[in-house]
């Protein structure tokens, strides 16, 4: 009585021989596997998913046969979260703005195209895919287009593509909300009420914050050898993001910001807290 094996498998002496079509050819791959009724059934599920994944156009050989020669035969990124990922490793920007782009692709593109094979991913895809976004406003959309555009731009030059899918996908128009600053009198308010109700520090900080108009980021970095009361300026060359001093500001541009009555004050204030701690 004959066995029956699954679609496409074929017991040998000592293995099991895969076979498959793929870019139109007929491929035989040969699993060092001994052919039992459980491995047959094994290799009969893998071959399946890897038909499934040759009819979505994310099948790598890497990935479902890492053994055969044809795994050897594939180098580098090929997926669009290969590239996603060689993409966020060469930018020279600061983690946070790169944790924003990582960001985007994990919450917009990977859920559909983590697997896709970037030569796979057609034009029409994507606008589909961005049309099914809820975006509140077009500056969330441009901003997470930045982070496509460098993949498939890196995958272009990279000439894992022959054409730029993102292309003639534009920005949507953003109009930027009208600046609402404090009123002198508001800002008089909020720090009558800090000098009232919370250390004498948080005073200083706001007063040198308010009059001075540095960066949070900026502030915060700020150290004492960058501050020359002599010529009247503080030095602002540092930024601290997420923790971690950056040396170089947000523009990567130093320049010495000039002391007004108030921001010296603060500044001097602030000396009998912390100028000769370490």
């Amino acid at each position: 009585m004959g066995s029956t094996w699954p679609t496409g498998i074929v017991p040998r002496n000592r293995s099991i021989e895969v076979r498959l079509n793929y870019n139109d050819k007929r491929h035989y791959v040969i699993l060092p596997w001994r052919p039992t009724a459980g491995n047959t059934k094994k290799a009969g599920k893998l071959r399946q998913q890897a038909q499934e994944a040759i009819k979505w156009g994310t099948f790598t050989w890497q990935e479902f046969f890492p053994d055969s020669k044809h795994a050897n035969e594939e180098t580098g990124a090929q997926t669009f979260k290969d590239y996603g990922q060689l993409y966020l490793n060469t930018l020279t920007c600061t983690e946070n703005t790169k944790e924003k782009y990582a960001q985007a692709l994990e919450r917009f593109y990977y859920p559909s195209l983590a697997y896709r094979l970037v030569k796979s991913i057609k034009h029409s895809e994507l606008l589909a895919l961005l049309g099914s976004f809820d975006f509140q406003h077009n500056k969330t959309r441009n901003n997470a287009l930045i982070p496509l555009r460098g993949v498939f731009k890196l995958a272009l030059r990279d000439r894992a593509i022959k054409s730029n899918p993102v292309e003639g996908i534009e920005n949507g128009k953003h109009q930027q909300p009208e600046a609402d600053p404090l009123l002198i009198e508001e800002m008089e308010m909020f720090l009558k009420w800090l000098e009232r109700t919370q250390h004498p520090m948080w005073l200083n900080y706001f007063e040198y914050a308010f009059f001075s108009g540095l960066r949070p980021s900026e502030q915060i970095a700020l150290c004492w050898d960058s501050v020359d009361f002599n010529r009247g300026y503080s030095r602002i060359e540092r930024s601290k993001i997420k923790n971690k001093i950056r040396k170089h500001t947000k523009t990567y541009k130093v320049r010495d910001v000039e002391f007004n009555a108030r921001s010296k004050t603060a500044l001097l204030r602030q000396k009998q807290w912390t100028f000769f701690t370490k």
